[in-house]
């Protein structure tokens, strides 16, 4: 029988599913890949590895791992830009080139949360040129003089009595108000804690609620009397997450607000519990739900399970469902700007600690079209273990960046590089970076009979470390550190042999040992000969 090449690549995206039969369905696909991310979710390109984590030099204290921390960066309407950083009951205004500095800045006269998740989570915004403070735990506070040291904190008085009261998962702005979903409220308070919504004054976040002479609030409990656990506000809609639901609010608030909105559901038996793994790319709301799993909405459209690209991860790993309590604190979501990706961890590494731990594993997406890049994970011994804090900031030249944090201990603020910078590797150790093929040549009717030999294209001059396997071979490693050929089209050329049992459903997995510049994996191919099943076959 005449010989064909089996090819793999260039791919538009990860599928990553225990059942070999839908691999042919998608041939642009592969299979697993880590670290690594594609220039165009819609068209195929290689796989390119992503930029490395570089550590800044300044140390911020924590008591234990698991330690509530959050980033973020605010623009004021002047244009200053302030970055600010809390955890351990304190809050620290990062500067300098790759945040060098922390200068805590912790107001005096408010309370910010020393608890350790799941007992609270750091939640921070921006409104009216004043920083609006939450955790979950005391009053929310709202910050000014943010140039000072420390800087003012003021609590937001819900009622004009001083009540006490806290608000669940982080503060929007929505027509020019400031909402909070209340989580708990002063005693007599006509707001029902864990379905009320309040919200200011425009412009103004201090006043409103239900002080006197106002009645900015909705017990939203029309649809449902669930909790509430997530805002998101775009501006078209404010939308409204509950464990197992979705609805969004449409119109402008005022004292009639509950009256003249209009409210549409978005989902039924899908939510979200996890506020901090909202994140929106575009007109695209992406988040988790209750037990961890990614999904999409685009306004005007379709809610999406983009997490079924990644069914082989889960059914590997089932007890990924078993703890949704978690997952609602330490599942977390950013945008990386300049790679276009939106990466989202949802599972604690350690459900079971005390604190539970972070995620160690984000999950990499297109944020144009949703398509699944692959996971992506620090480098052992990095320095960075699991992702407690993860937020787009932006650096001394006012480029957005994102940046990463692990707590416990005395422990540093890492940031992606990037692209313009060259840097490859998680403070200078190599992360895993690899790409595995779909099972080529794998078919209900055709057995292909692989040959000896397979080539990898790559664009750089790394070695390769390449295995294989098949249902008979499990990871034969075929090569290790093999250098790459250069040609005259800028390419690099690996021809390696395969030994291996002839069979069909070949896949091949390959790593670079070094990242001294950028790699790209273009294809792999290896000559196969097919071979028409037999009647004893059936």
């Amino acid at each position: 029988m005449a010989r064909q090449n089996l090819r793999s690549g260039p791919w538009k995206g990860v599928l990553d599913s225990p059942d070999p039969f839908d691999d042919q369905t998608e041939p642009a696909f592969l299979q697993d890949a880590q670290n690594i991310y594609f220039t165009d979710g819609e068209k195929p390109s290689g796989a390119c590895a992503r930029p490395g984590l570089v550590t800044s030099t300044a140390a911020i204290l924590t008591t234990t791992a698991g330690q509530a921390a959050c980033a973020f960066t605010m623009t004021s309407l002047g244009g200053t830009i302030y970055r600010f950083f809390a955890t351990n009951g304190k809050l620290y205004r990062l500067s300098g080139t790759g945040y060098t500095t922390a200068t805590d800045v912790t107001p005096t006269g408010v309370t910010i949360t020393t608890a350790a998740s799941p007992a609270g989570r750091i939640y921070m915004a921006s409104f009216a040129d004043e920083l609006i403070f939450t955790d979950g735990t005391v009053r929310p506070w709202r910050g000014t003089n943010l140039a000072a040291t420390p800087i003012t904190g003021t609590y937001i008085d819900i009622d004009g009595a001083a009540g006490a009261w806290t608000a669940q998962g982080p503060p929007v702005v929505y027509t020019g108000a400031l909402f909070f979903i209340a989580k708990s409220v002063p005693g007599g308070s006509s707001v029902e804690a864990g379905v009320g919504l309040v919200w200011s004054e425009p412009f103004q976040p201090d006043v409103g609620y239900v002080q006197t002479g106002y009645a900015n609030f909705w017990n939203l409990i029309q649809q449902s009397a669930d909790p509430l656990y997530c805002l998101w506000a775009t501006n078209s809609y404010l939308y409204y997450f509950r464990e197992n639901s979705i609805g969004a609010l449409a119109g402008a608030p005022n004292v009639n607000f509950s009256s003249t909105a209009s409210a549409d559901m978005v989902a039924v038996g899908v939510g979200c519990a996890a506020p901090a793994s909202i994140i929106q790319f575009g007109d695209t709301i992406y988040f988790v739900d209750s037990v961890g799993r990614q999904w999409s909405y685009t306004e005007g459209g379709e809610l999406k399970p983009i997490y079924k690209q990644l069914e082989g991860q889960i059914a590997a790993n089932p007890s990924y469902l078993s703890y949704p309590a978690v997952i609602a604190q330490v599942a977390i979501s950013v945008v990386v700007p300049q790679l276009n990706v939106v990466l989202m961890g949802g599972w604690s590494s350690s459900p079971t600690a005390s604190p539970p731990l972070a995620p160690t594993t984000l999950y990499c997406f297109d944020g144009l079209t949703g398509i699944y890049f692959g996971r992506w994970s620090a480098a052992a011994a990095s320095g960075v273990t699991t992702f407690d804090a993860l937020a787009q900031m932006k650096d001394a030249a006012g480029s957005p960046i994102v940046v990463a944090y692990t707590t416990g201990t005395s422990m540093k603020i890492n940031l992606l590089s990037l692209l313009s910078a060259n840097v490859w590797t998680d403070n200078t150790i190599l992360p895993t970076i690899s790409v595995q093929t779909q099972r080529l040549g794998y078919s209900a009717d055709n057995v292909w009979n692989a040959t000896d030999v397979g080539v990898v294209i790559s664009e750089t001059a790394a070695p390769l470390t390449i295995t294989v396997k098949t249902p008979y071979t499990s990871a034969t490693t075929e090569a290790t550190a093999m250098a790459a050929n250069s040609s005259q089209d800028g390419t690099y050329r690996v021809a390696f042999g395969m030994d291996v049992v002839q069979a069909r459903g070949i896949q091949v997995t390959i790593t670079p040992t070094t990242a001294t510049s950028q790699w790209v994996c273009q294809h792999v191919t290896f000559p196969a000969t097919p071979s028409k099943a037999k009647v004893e076959d059936y």
